[in-house]
């Protein structure tokens, strides 16, 4: 596991880079999982997706009530999203999760990305 610390000004944030396989147009779904924990009583979680479109980060799922263990499953299905903005030439897509807290750290297990098509 990783322990990501969280200082004043800086939050916990982990950014993961993931290669899909399949061509991006025939994605119907993307479906991400964080495992791990954080301190009790901690603020949000929130989970993030880079649009390489408009080059900005897109919230894709969050967990505000949070206890000292996360299991934080977002289903990326009812977006109607173009799921390519997130999938580069390459393959490439940017998962971001982060706590909204300077003060806490966040350790992370696992992050899963589940991809259909």
């Amino acid at each position: 596991p990783w322990t990501i610390a969280g200082t004043p000004g800086n939050y916990s944030a982990l950014q993961c880079k993931f290669t899909i396989d399949v061509s991006p147009e025939a994605v119907i779904s993307i479906g991400v999982t964080l495992n791990g924990s954080a301190e009790a009583n901690g603020d949000t979680l929130q989970t993030w997706a880079w649009n390489f479109n408009t080059s900005l980060w897109r919230k894709i799922g969050s967990n505000s009530s949070m206890t000292t263990s996360i299991a934080s499953y977002s289903a990326w299905t009812a977006w109607g999203e173009v799921y390519a903005d997130y999938i580069d030439g390459d393959g490439c897509m940017y998962i971001l999760a982060n706590l909204n807290n300077t003060n806490q750290d966040l350790n992370v297990d696992y992050i899963e990305l589940k991809v259909a098509w």
